[in-house]
């Protein structure tokens, strides 16, 4: 077929990387397509999908959010008929075996391990937001999927821009043959980057790339008036834009006016037409907060008729609701701020309720989002102008500055291609910021791609079962994890001839016509190890260093302890520990707090445990106690520290006058030895890494009964189609017989306790009942006997059962309403959706590893049908 023919139906020219792409998929090549946001990427997918279509073939197109799936699909149908079309998320199955089929990224890596029939006739395989193999909880996903797709599929990779695309690029080579790498930089609407001091917008940068002089002057007098008058960023009295406590007074004087409220931001932005926009803020309370200001200050930002049609248009989707549950959901205080023109977006809505205002704003009515972050990951919401409110955002743990990957990321949507000529990224002023980290974030357009691939015990006994153990090594091996490693491992030998050149030459000065040199050195430097017995030693550094949370360690005047987290200072003081002492107190703990290096005497699990919970304290202070301590090993004596002086002292190289200068090389060359022996140490740990990770994966299948050598047990088929964070403790729960004799309302419950993970620093509500509460501790139980196998092995892959959900969904599974479930709790309507679907999704796989017709399988029915209604169901279908 002509490429013409598909070219001839777009209502625009193609741009040179659409064109090179498409021309790539034409000659039977694969294609890795990195540009900005917005740049149209999109086009090269379509012609798979278009080209699959006409020659009788299929095309996959696969998506990292089942919220982008279901906006793709509504776009295909729009293009190619609803005949054609088909769609797999988990929560949805329409029409399959169409030959155009959209799909989350792990509905695919299922159907890939299971030998499903639907892979037949597969000819594209598209996969929309590729750098997404970055995600720390799902990015193996993606590689997953390359690893195993066969050669014959060609696969249409999407990325935002990254540093490192030719890496990237490679990788894809080696792993499925001739990909060609189509790399656009320029975005496709010029980005113009500014920032707001008080009522004033200031160019960002000059035309080199600095702060703009102008800015720099207002960024001073307002740094200078901050901390003059107390002003402070957000979290802190004084930070008009963020959230201050009730009854606390605003700060008043010349520095708060300095940061405009969001209401005045607003305000500006209309004023300088500049609308619509998004402004990102990283909480979900802001976001709703913001619009809530909005209305209340009378913010109108929609004509009269277009007011009427978002009332109509909003009405209409929710109209499948029940009215109880709109109340519930405070329906009318979104529709006010909706036909005022301001939305807020977060997890933590319904979701009909995002995707009518997603929807609303591409049609231009919406005017202001008021966002968090999970608006950067790919929805089709472009906008004129970009607010980034502040410069650093929670993790959960603490405060951190944003990287140049999130500001890229968040400033990409700046600019409707077709509609406007400049796109405007706006950062609110920030005292606690310097101007030139600020600039720097701008000037970065690019990031590093790294993997996030690591295994997981079904993925394990999948590589069994569908590969002899040579091939599955080299599965393995295959990974762009590994193959990171091995490009570092080529580097690292580079550097390491280099340090052994360096210490051949040192040991050609070290000779003295007095004696053996090497002699007297190791004898002086004996003596100095014994008298400082390695006080802040490169040693000490080494072994917290080495350190990870979860290690129990023994120290002299500590005692035992557990590691909770390992973090670098940025001033070069070494690494430090937060660790809890067996009398639960934290501690703070640098290298000058340890006389000799910690000794590590064991582990223990604190992954997906909240440590600052005092009951969580409690239980690792429990735990600590079964550790024996160690021996001590005391000093040296003081008779042994004056025997290795004297024996330096009377060795002849001592009275040599060059002596000094000997000790001077002698120093040199152990710095470069000891750096050299850091550097084999690394190459050794990152040679063949995950394969070795994957060999004590087997030890643990293997002493649990799940494998027998290289064939799985009836256990191990079992796990192979359990596709959970706990899918271990899952099986485990349902080979042991544990969910028999459940209700759905009990089954429900349990299943939540293997999906749901407790948000924040609260302590999570308890179970629901005393039965409960015995399952949860045997549950418990089992988790710990299962992580102390892993200790054993040196794995940690198992996340910890919470009971923080089971509660709501007993409830709601046992018929209470929505308001009943959330009027008294501080879970949103969004939360409590999402897990309750992820809940349905783990029962879907029971009912599917169950024997048709078993207790458990009819259990799962009902417990699916329970659970899956009213809003749970309608955010299911829509």
């Amino acid at each position: 077929m002509d490429i013409s023919d598909f070219t001839s139906r777009l209502p625009f020219e193609l741009d040179r990387f659409q064109h090179e792409a498409i021309e790539a998929l034409d000659r039977e090549s694969s294609v890795l397509v990195a540009a900005p946001t917005g740049s149209g990427k999109t086009v090269v997918a379509e012609y798979a999908c278009w080209h699959a279509l006409h020659t009788g073939a299929k095309c996959f197109y696969t998506t990292p959010l089942k919220a982008l799936s279901n906006q793709k699909f509504g776009d295909l149908i729009a293009q190619h008929g609803a005949r054609n079309v088909g769609l797999l998320t988990g929560d949805n199955s329409i029409n399959g075996e169409a030959p155009l089929v959209v799909m989350t990224t792990e509905v695919l890596r299922n159907m890939l391990y299971e030998g499903s029939d639907t892979l037949r006739g597969l000819r594209y395989v598209v996969l929309d937001e590729v750098h997404y193999l970055q995600d720390t909880y799902r990015g193996a996903v993606w590689e997953e999927v390359l690893i195993h797709l066969p050669l014959e599929v060609r696969v249409v990779c999407l990325s935002a821009t990254i540093g490192n695309v030719d890496e990237f690029g490679d990788w894809l080579r080696m792993l499925r043959g001739e990909v060609r790498v189509v790399v656009e930089t320029s975005r496709p609407v010029e980005l113009r980057n500014l920032v707001m001091v008080g009522d004033q917008l200031h160019t960002l940068l000059d035309d080199n790339g600095q702060p703009n002089p102008e800015l720099s002057r207002a960024w001073a007098r307002a740094t200078t008036a901050s901390s003059r008058y107390g002003g402070a960023p957000s979290g802190r009295p004084g930070y008009r834009g963020g959230n201050r406590a009730p009854g606390r007074p605003r700060q008043r004087g010349p520095a708060s006016s300095y940061t405009p409220t969001r209401v005045e931001m607003a305000d500006i932005l209309a004023r300088e037409k500049m609308l619509p926009a998004i402004c990102f803020i990283f909480s979900r309370a802001g976001c709703d907060a913001a619009v809530e200001a909005c209305v209340r200050a009378g913010g109108d930002f929609t004509t009269d008729t277009e007011a009427e049609r978002i009332g109509e248009f909003a009405l209409l989707r929710s109209s499948e609701l029940d009215p109880d549950d709109l109340q519930a959901l405070r329906f009318d205080m979104f529709l006010e701020g909706l036909r005022a023109g301001v939305a807020a977006h977060h997890a933590g809505m319904l979701p009909v309720f995002k995707e009518t205002v997603e929807e609303l704003f591409a049609l231009g009515l919406i005017k202001l989002v008021f966002a968090t972050e999970t608006l950067s990951l790919g929805i089709n919401m472009p906008a004129r102008t970009v607010v980034i409110e502040r410069l650093t955002k929670f993790t959960g743990e603490k405060h951190e500055m944003l990287t140049p990957t999130d500001y890229t990321q968040l400033t990409g949507r700046a600019g409707r291609r077709g509609i406007d000529e400049l796109g405007y990224a706006v950062t609110m002023f920030d005292p606690w910021v310097p101007l030139q980290k600020l600039a720097s974030l701008a000037t970065v357009r690019a990031y590093r791609l790294t993997s996030s691939f690591r295994l997981s015990y079904n993925m394990a006994v999948n590589l069994v079962r569908r590969h002899d153990r040579e091939t599955a090594m080299r599965v393995l091996n295959s990974s762009f994890a590994q193959f990171d490693a091995d490009r570092t491992i080529v580097r690292s030998e580079r550097d390491l001839k280099a340090r052994e050149r360096e210490a051949a030459k040192l040991r050609e000065q070290l000779t003295c016509d007095a004696g053996d040199v090497g002699e007297y050195v190791a004898l002086r430097l004996e003596a100095s190890e014994a008298m400082s017995s390695g006080r802040g030693s490169e040693e000490v550094r080494e072994a917290i260093a080495a350190l990870v949370p979860g290690d129990v360690i023994h120290a002299e005047r500590l005692g035992r302890a557990i590691v909770l987290e390992q973090t670098k200072t940025a001033n070069g003081g070494g690494p430090r520990l937060t660790v809890m002492t067996a009398d639960r107190k934290l501690r703070r703990l640098g290298p000058r707090d340890f006389r000799k290096p910690p000794e590590k005497i064991g582990r223990l699990t604190v992954r997906g445990q909240s440590w600052r919970s005092p009951k969580v304290r409690r239980t690792l202070a429990r735990e600590l106690e079964a550790f024996k301590v160690p021996r001590e090993r005391g000093a040296p004596s003081r008779s042994r520290v004056n025997q290795l002086v004297q024996a330096y002292e009377s060795h002849p190289v001592h009275s040599c006058p060059d002596v000094d200068d000997h000790m001077r090389v002698a120093k040199k060359l152990r710095e470069v030895e000891e750096e050299a022996d850091r550097i084999r140490k690394r190459m050794s740990a990152r040679r063949h890494s995950i394969a070795r990770s994957f060999e004590r994966v087997l030890g643990v299948l293997d002493t649990l009964g799940y494998a027998d050598g290289w064939a799985l047990t009836e256990k191990g088929e079992l796990l192979s189609r359990v596709y959970n964070e706990s899918d271990l403790l899952v099986v485990e729960c349902l080979t042991r017989g544990w969910f028999a004799g459940l209700d759905p309302d009990e089954l429900a419950a349990v299943a939540s306790l293997f999906v749901f993970e407790s948000r924040g620093r609260d302590e999570p509500e308890p179970p629901p009942t005393p039965a409960f509460a015995r399952f949860v501790r045997r549950l418990t139980d089992l988790f710990t006997s299962l992580s102390k196998e892993e200790s054993r092995n040196d794995l940690e892959l198992l996340r910890a059962p919470d009971a923080g959900f089971m509660a709501q969904i007993y409830e709601w599974a046992g018929g209470s309403s929505l308001d009943d479930l959330l009027s008294e709790r501080e879970t949103s309507a969004g939360d409590f959706v999402r897990w309750a679907k992820q809940v349905v999704d783990l029962l879907q796989q029971l009912r599917q590893v169950a024997d048709p017709g078993t207790e458990l399988a009819v259990t799962a029915k009902e417990a699916i049908a329970r659970v899956q209604r009213g809003v749970v169901a309608y955010s299911s279908i829509v």
